[in-house]
C-alpha cells in the first residue's frame, strides 16, 4: 500500500475498523480533533476517516482547510441521512492512494 489510512470517531462506530485489521484509529476528545487531524496530515496519511459527530465539531475555517487540501483524502462517514456508495468510496480511495485496495472487479 503506497499510504498510511485512518479513522477518527467515536468508539462504537471505529472498532469494526480495528477488528478489520486496521492500524491507526483514533477516539480523541473531541476539542482535540483538529490538534489530531493536523498530526495526521504532518505525517503523510493517504485517507482520513471522520465520523459526522467529529466532522461538525471542527471550525468552519478547518473544514474548509480539508476541503482544500488535494492530499490526504478526507471522508466523512455517512450517518444515515446520506449514503456513499461503494463505487464512489472505491474511487476516492483509488485516487488518494493510487492502488485499488478495495480491489472491486466487475
Amino acid at each position: 500500500m503506497k499510504g498510511k489510512v485512518a479513522i477518527v470517531g467515536e468508539y462504537h462506530l471505529t472498532e469494526g475498523f480495528a477488528l478489520a485489521g486496521l492500524k491507526h484509529v483514533f477516539q480523541p476528545r473531541l476539542e482535540e480533533v483538529e490538534q489530531l487531524l493536523e498530526r495526521l496530515i504532518n505525517e503523510q496519511f493517504s485517507v482520513i476517516f471522520l465520523t459526522p459527530r467529529y466532522y461538525k465539531a471542527l471550525s468552519p475555517q478547518f473544514r474548509r482547510r480539508l476541503t482544500s487540501l488535494s492530499h490526504p483524502l478526507v471522508v466523512v462517514l455517512p450517518d444515515g441521512s446520506q449514503s456513499v456508495s461503494e463505487e464512489e468510496l472505491r474511487l476516492m480511495i483509488k485516487k488518494a492512494l493510487g492502488i485499488d485496495v478495495l480491489g472491486m472487479k466487475r
